[in-house]
């Protein structure tokens, strides 16, 4: 080959064939299927988010077992527990540790004083702007028996709840209440005086009254209904009556009696009149409004009546259709006892039950567990070395004062509690809030909460920051209970390990 030909053949080489250069429209192709990849992807992630909604970490619970689901908690510690004195803000109060509870709640007024309505002298929530003289539990155990007592002007009452079950109950098994009301020292000075001048004046003295309003409701509001005078209406409380009867998913079938309480004479048993109202609640919301609407309830039938013969702060004795909600007014001079009975299985020997429960067995159940807790704290809690100065009794019995009042204002709540997320968080809470309110202020996850309460009238709800300062007492007075209550709390943990306050 010549020198020529051979330099023709190598610049032929490196030549080669040259790659062709994609065109313009090529590039626009493949930059529109690039596109077009993003957007499938932006609108499955949204699809993805629709379908499976994202929930800030800050409002999820903690992905772990239940606590208070743990082998200790089984059915007879539930059954057992399921009744108690849980309605914390109320001067007293009962209610199941279900997420639609039964409830019993207690109200009481002079039905012949019109500073009843024109003063809201109509005591129902444990409020600082009452201004009791005092009330507290000065005996509780936080599982099956309290007493209360309440200094109200002229008036005095006492509660006691005593639980029991038998093996013709059944779940959360029985329960009693013995509500005593009567003078006060100043009410019986007052009354003194009363009677002197309307002696003097040749009239004949009014005895004071007192009426007691107990209300019991079903919340499942939708469902839920009670039978009110299963056995007939009646004016007079007589022998006794049956208010109320009922079935519901917790406890079965159920009834409510009330009954004259052992220190009560059959003549003044057969003075006490009763009325009663029974409405449909739609939500609990309107309970939480009861006593207004007990208030012009009474109003209205004063009003009616007219002031002929005096005032007459009395409910009207009338009922809408399927009540979940009944109110029972029981009027009497003071003094006055009554006992308040729940069966479960009510068909079950319903005839030799209801005696033990009520009446002088009562009594004495009632002083058994009393005496039960005094020599449980004399042994949990001994008082020595008391100086000679102070009064070792009354040092004892504001010790157990104390231990009551925090075991009896224990609360049962089911809800969610409202926490703020942190800023620049996008979520939008599936709740309903009110036009204008905080979008990052957004509803906890719905769950149950066991827990002591700081105050009953100024701060009747749990509180983390104090719940460590009650456990300090509860666990050594009823480690389980603690425990229980510990792990209410700590259920309410979500995926960062915080906890709401309150």
């Amino acid at each position: 080959m010549s020198p020529k030909a051979a330099v023709k053949s190598v610049t032929a080489k490196r030549k080669g064939p040259q790659a062709k250069r994609p065109s313009g429209s090529g590039r626009t192709s493949r930059l529109l299927a690039l596109g077009l990849v993003q957007v499938l992807a932006v609108a499955a992630f949204a699809v993805y988010r629709a379908w499976v909604p994202w929930t800030p970490p800050e409002i999820t619970p903690l992905k772990a077992p239940l606590m208070k689901e743990l082998a200790e908690y089984d059915q007879q510690y539930k059954s057992n527990m399921l009744w108690g004195s849980y309605r914390s803000g109320l001067y007293f109060g009962m209610r199941t540790r279900t997420s639609r509870p039964l409830l019993l709640g207690t109200m009481w007024f002079d039905p012949e004083d019109p500073a009843t309505i024109t003063q809201q002298r109509i005591r129902h929530e444990a409020q600082q702007e009452d201004k009791l003289d005092s009330y507290g539990w000065v005996r509780h155990d936080g599982r099956s028996y309290g007493r209360q007592q309440m200094l109200d002007g002229d008036y005095q009452l006492t509660i006691q709840m005593v639980k029991s079950s038998s093996s013709d109950s059944s779940y959360g098994g029985d329960w009693s209440v013995r509500i005593k009301t009567d003078l006060s020292e100043a009410g019986r000075a007052r009354q003194q005086a009363a009677k002197e001048a309307a002696g003097a004046a040749g009239h004949k003295p009014r005895r004071r009254k007192v009426s007691l309003l107990l209300y019991f409701a079903d919340a499942h509001w939708r469902t839920g209904q009670v039978e009110m005078w299963p056995q007939g209406t009646q004016a007079k409380l007589e022998q006794g009556a049956e208010l109320l009867s009922g079935k519901n998913a917790g406890v079965g079938p159920w009834s409510l009696h009330l009954l004259p309480g052992p220190s009560v004479s059959a003549k003044s048993s057969a003075a006490v009149k009763l009325h009663y109202l029974g409405m449909r609640l739609q939500d609990g919301q309107q309970l939480v409004q009861l006593k207004q609407l007990m208030a012009q309830a009474l109003l209205e039938t004063a009003r009616r009546h007219g002031s002929e013969g005096g005032l007459k702060l009395w409910l009207p004795d009338i009922s809408q259709p399927r009540p979940n909600l009944a109110v029972f007014q029981v009027t009497s001079t003071v003094p006055a006892e009554f006992d308040l009975v729940f069966m479960t299985r009510p068909d079950r020997n319903s005839q030799q039950r209801l005696p033990a429960l009520t009446g002088a067995s009562l009594t004495k159940l009632a002083a058994e567990r009393e005496s039960q807790f005094d020599e449980r704290f004399s042994l949990m809690f001994p008082v020595n070395n008391v100086p000679a100065r102070v009064d070792e009794a009354a040092v004892v019995e504001t010790s157990k004062a104390a231990l009551s009042n925090l075991l009896g204002s224990m609360g049962y709540f089911v809800g969610s509690s409202k926490v703020k997320l942190p800023a620049g968080t996008r979520y939008r809470d599936p709740q309903a809030q009110p036009a204008g309110s905080d979008p990052l202020v957004v509803h906890y996850w719905r769950d149950a909460l066991f827990t002591a309460t700081p105050s009953r009238s100024f701060f009747p709800r749990g509180f983390l920051w104090d719940e460590g300062f009650h456990q300090l007492l509860v666990q050594k007075w009823d480690p389980q209970l603690s425990r229980d209550i510990i792990s209410h709390w700590l259920d309410l943990m979500n995926k960062k390990g915080w906890i709401p306050r309150e």
